[in-house]
C-alpha cells in the first residue's frame, strides 16, 4: 500500500509541473481556503492537513524550473 502511495505522488509530482502557474496558484490557494474553511468549523485536524497540503504545493511551485527567473 505504501508502494502504491508513492507511485501515485509521484505521477502526482510530474501532473504539477505540466500545469501553467495559474493553475498551480489555484490549487495553492484553493488548499489555502478549505484550511480557513475547516479551522471555522473547528476541526483543527482538517484544517492543518489543508495548511500542509497548501505548503507542499507552494514547494512545489518553487521547485518549477519554467518560473526560477521570477524568483528574486
Amino acid at each position: 500500500m505504501l508502494k502504491d502511495l508513492k507511485i501515485s505522488q509521484q505521477r502526482e509530482k510530474r501532473r504539477w509541473f505540466i500545469l501553467p502557474i495559474a493553475e498551480q496558484m489555484s490549487h495553492i490557494g484553493g488548499e489555502v481556503l478549505r484550511a480557513i474553511a475547516w479551522k471555522e468549523k473547528g476541526n483543527q485536524n482538517y484544517s492543518h492537513m489543508a495548511l500542509d497540503r497548501a505548503l507542499e504545493l507552494l514547494d512545489l511551485q518553487l521547485q518549477d524550473s519554467r518560473y526560477i527567473h521570477r524568483l528574486k
